[in-house]
């Protein structure tokens, strides 16, 4: 079914006159489906509620395997940033601060501590020539 058929006709008039400035015939299949997927596109992150949302973001450490509780987590983590349309982006531009929403979630402490000495300390870089 065609997308153009989904949409009512007023709202259809309006969106192509003012959006498109085209009559609603004229108005492409394409059109439609691109203006629509404009709606998951952020137009302003406000990333101080979604770190205040990922304060919220534990690991489980009731699960017994490691790879348990990190799929979990990372599923968690993703899940949040759903909420706010924010998956595509945070992974493609924000990628430090996923990794401090992780690290801030991980549990128990003492391994936290260790994750924490590693992240900090410096590492060796090798010069490619």
């Amino acid at each position: 079914m065609p997308v153009g058929a989904c949409i009512e006709s007023k709202t259809k008039r309006m969106v192509a006159r003012y959006e498109f400035n085209l009559a609603p015939h004229l108005v492409g299949e394409e059109q439609w489906i691109e203006y629509f997927k404009q709606a998951n596109a952020p137009s302003h992150v406000d990333y101080a509620s979604v770190d205040e949302a990922m304060k919220k973001l534990r690991m489980k450490t009731t699960w017994p395997e490691p790879e348990s509780r990190m799929m979990s987590l990372q599923a968690d983590l993703e899940t949040i940033l759903d909420q706010f349309n924010l998956t595509e982006l945070a992974f493609e531009h924000e990628q430090r601060r996923i990794v401090k929403y992780l690290a801030n979630a991980l549990a128990p402490p003492s391994f936290k501590s260790v994750i924490d000495d590693q992240a900090d300390s410096p590492r060796e870089q090798k010069v490619q020539e």
